[in-house]
């Protein structure tokens, strides 16, 4: 691992420029590269997307966190960062003296996981600036091609000679860089006089004057992404070539017996590469770590490698968990029937027409599937949990862009274990495609705000398009976006690009209207039937339903971590925060006061709501809120005190830590550890009780199916002759049949009246007249449609009554409340 310091005490010589751009182009090459912004402006943060960071340089500098502990995901792929923070601006010699100390220690604990490490100095002389070139093993010195710059490097020069003699015997120079080079006269001179002065450090490439290059910090990328083909990513592009050459040798400074005079050439020697001072412990550690390797590999950067590997095998492993226990739903048969309608099934097409209410993408992958596999439950269920765990990875490189990569490895984790999430991904609905490719919507939104590329604003508009080919209620995810632009007035965005995307969502979204017009049978006339009974149907449920049903599963505890992530952090709070809360305001509240509810249709917020719970984790933890009683504040800690004499005493004594014992003596590590411990386990019990098969005849919702189903229906396929037709309560039942059964059935239920029923379902205009001509010879009784219909349950069993029911068949299950067991699924032959 080489430590490179990028120092020049005079500003605007491009140091930053130099360390962002360079550690690009090594990263580019395929080596892994750490920068360390050691300003005070945090100039290099900023470029590379990291702004307002929760953990910088100060906390490892202060003692509070080793360096590897603070690292974040950059723009530039391949380069990690430790931000800077404005608390390295200190005052008096003895915190300079402390801060520059702490600096060193951080270094020389740093374990060997990156092949470069950057660390971008200040353009000071004093201890801030002197740290570095005692902390790294080499310096670069990049040089502007003005003259001016000519004066401050004999300084820099002398401090770096003075710093090998007395502090750092190992440091060497790797170079002098000419930057900002023109064409101009001047420039060459410059140039020369560069070369003639350091002949043996003075670097072969030099760093030409680009627009892209002044352009790339306003996109906050390295200019190597922002135009890999100009000028400026070409020359640093050759500097990291040069830089990492292997024999590239740096050279030495030779202590100088007085003052250099300006002009004067600076003599240097060759010296073979040394490694830094390190500590006894801290040499011993990293031997260790260097000992324990896989492939060259260090095992901790493999283990830190496979977390999300990790996160998504038990994402997986909660979808896929006994999936094939229980048959299909309602929901679940009807888009695997128009799945096997389109992969033309000969059985099914007769049966369920292929166009119905919704778009059909995910219908025409899973037909897609069938073809291949043939018409199967199991692998229907997992296509649908397939799409669950890529929402997972979105999550993750969501909250990694948008944030860092512990964020966004632990909302991935929250997402993964999420009941809400887990129940809903488990089955054939569209709910979960749309809510994968809604997560890539937010993605790519993200990406352009971070970026500026208008690429990413046009995939935005790609994206949008697929999530309503999904399921055509995610167009209101339209509304978050233009809410978000509207609301964060520091993304910049143009209009004509603004449209342009818009035009790319609407060319995306054409293809369901073509498939309705082109198709035939019907499609658009189903279509603008569905519409009609979509704006005018009754509500399904009271306006109270979603808090009653989803934040149970949903996870109380993760909802209550992103709100108090809102609040503790509410002093840094931007766009990001915002472009996630107008995500989950705008599905929130659209379904609130839409009249039609379903326990599905929040999912598209689950993501961003586990970003901002992730978030919320390492702020609670890092805040020592709950861990420290003294932070609440006077008056609560005094209203705490009065409580208990137990808490009196502790709240005046000084040893509080001492008095809470273990959990008042962990550190910010171990807090974030017990947080996501007790969140995940708490979800982890509710989803590991949702996702287990039912045993009884008590339906729990997302269980995966309806029990007896699937064992009615195959008992019908086989036992009935073919073309004989059935009638349930209502459609659940009878989709149910159709699928498993490969049996005509109509609901008793469905209204005979066009705006009163959905326009896919057929209704029986006369069950006495239909029985009578034997046009049905089967009536099907089930508990659970009797259950939310007495009314129509008790009608059926009336018809099989007056019309010589003979009980064929019946699905049994235990009784939850002992006793015998009970009827779940009765299956009369009437009319004989």
């Amino acid at each position: 691992m080489r430590t490179i310091a990028i120092a020049h005490h005079k500003g605007g010589t491009a140091k930053t420029t130099t360390t962002v751009n360079l550690a690009a182009a090594l990263a580019e090459a395929g080596h892994r590269v750490l920068v360390i912004d050691m300003d005070p402006q945090g100039s290099a943060s900023a470029w590379l997307g990291v702004r307002d960071p929760e953990l910088s340089v100060i906390d490892a500098i202060r003692g509070e966190q080793p360096l590897a502990h603070l690292v974040y995901e950059t723009t530039a792929p391949g380069v990690q960062l430790v931000a800077a923070s404005p608390e390295l601006v200190v005052s008096g010699p003895d915190a300079e003296s402390a801060t520059a100390i702490g600096f060193i220690r951080a270094m020389e604990a740093l374990p060997p996981l990156w092949d470069f490490v950057l660390v971008d100095c200040p353009p000071s002389l004093g201890y801030l600036g002197v740290a570095p070139l005692t902390a790294c093993q080499e310096v670069l010195v990049p040089v502007e091609a003005h003259v001016l710059a000519l004066v401050g490097l004999s300084s820099l020069m002398e401090t770096i000679a003075r710093a090998r003699a007395r502090l750092n015997p190992g440091l060497r120079i790797t170079g002098v860089v000419a930057c900002r080079v023109s064409r101009t006269t001047h420039s060459r001179l410059v140039v020369d006089r560069l070369a003639a002065r350091f002949p043996d450090v003075f670097l072969r490439t030099q760093i030409h004057e680009s627009v892209r290059l002044a352009e790339a910090p306003g996109f906050r990328v390295p200019v190597t992404l922002l135009a890999p083909k100009s000028s400026g990513a070409e020359d640093y592009r050759a500097l990291a070539a040069e830089i990492a050459a292997p024999a590239r040798a740096a050279a030495e400074i030779v202590p100088p017996t007085g003052a250099i005079r300006p002009g004067a050439p600076v003599r240097v020697r060759v010296a073979e590469p040394t490694p830094p001072v390190l500590s006894a412990r801290l040499a011993a550690v990293s031997t260790s770590l260097a000992g324990l390797s896989i492939r060259g590999r260090p095992v901790p950067e493999i283990i830190s490698a496979s977390l999300p590997l990790a996160i998504l095998i038990l994402a997986a492993v909660l979808r896929i968990w006994r999936i094939d226990a229980v048959g299909f739903n309602t929901d679940e048969a009807v888009y695997s029937g128009q799945a096997a309608s389109l992969a033309s099934d000969p059985n099914l097409t007769p049966i369920f027409p292929i166009f119905r209410a919704h778009p059909l993408l995910f219908q025409f992958a899973l037909a897609d599937l069938f073809l291949v596999t043939g018409v199967s439950d199991v692998n229907a269920r997992l296509l649908a949990a397939a799409a669950g765990v890529i929402s997972v990875y979105l999550v993750y490189r969501l909250g990694r862009t948008l944030y860092n990569r512990p964020v966004g490895l632990i909302g991935a984790l929250i997402l993964a274990v999420m009941p809400y999430h887990v129940i809903v991904s488990r089955q054939v609905l569209l709910d979960g495609p749309m809510t994968m490719f809604a997560t890539l919507t937010l993605y790519t939104v993200a990406k352009y705000a971070l970026t500026g590329e208008r690429t990413w604003l046009y995939a935005a508009g790609a994206a949008m398009g697929l999530t309503f080919l999904s399921k055509e209620t995610g167009v209101i995810l339209l509304g978050a976006i233009f809410a978000f632009f509207a609301l964060a007035p520091s993304v910049a965005v143009r209009i004509r690009d603004l449209f342009a995307s818009l035009l790319i969502f609407v060319a995306v979204v054409a293809a369901f209207p073509l498939a309705l017009v082109l198709g035939g049978g019907g499609g658009s006339t189903t279509a603008q039937q569905y519409l009609v009974w979509q704006l005018f149907r009754l509500p399904n449920h009271t306006m109270t339903f979603y808090f009653e049903a989803v934040p149970s599963v949903a996870g109380p505890l993760v909802i209550l971590l992103a709100l108090l992530g809102l609040v503790l952090l509410r002093g840094k709070l931007d766009w990001r925060e915002r472009l996630l809360l107008a995500w989950v305001t705008v599905v929130v509240i659209f379904f609130e006061l839409w009249p039609v509810k379903g326990f599905q249709y929040l999912l598209p917020a689950a993501p961003p709501v586990s970003i901002l719970a992730a978030r919320g984790a390492i702020a609670l933890a890092r805040s020592h809120a709950p861990f420290r009683l003294r932070e609440l504040g006077g008056g609560a800690a005094r209203r705490i005190a009065r409580t208990t004499t137990g808490a009196r005493a502790i709240l005046a004594g000084d040893g509080i830590r001492e008095r809470l014992g273990p959990l008042g003596r962990v550190g910010s590590d171990g807090r974030l550890g017990l947080v996501l411990g007790v969140v995940i386990l708490s979800m982890l019990m509710v989803t590991s009780q949702r996702i287990q098969p039912a045993s009884s005849a008590q339906l729990v919702a997302g269980a995966g199916g309806v029990p007896g189903g699937r064992e009615a229906g195959t008992w019908i396929r086989d036992n009935t002759p073919s073309g004989s037709q059935f009638m349930t309560i209502g459609p659940s039942m009878a989709n149910i049949i159709q699928f498993y059964g490969h049996r005509k059935s109509f609901g008793l239920s469905v209204s005979p009246n066009p705006l009163k029923r959905n326009p896919s379902y057929d209704a029986l205009q006369n069950p006495d007249l239909q029985i009578r001509t034997n046009a049905l010879q089967y009536v099907v009784w089930d508990a659970f449609s009797a259950g939310r219909s007495s009314y129509f349950g008790a009608r059926l069993l009336d018809y099989a009554n007056r019309y010589n029911g003979r009980i064929i068949h019946t699905e049994v299950l235990p009784n939850p409340g002992g006793g015998p067991a009970l009827d779940v699924i009765v299956v009369y032959e009437v009319g004989r």
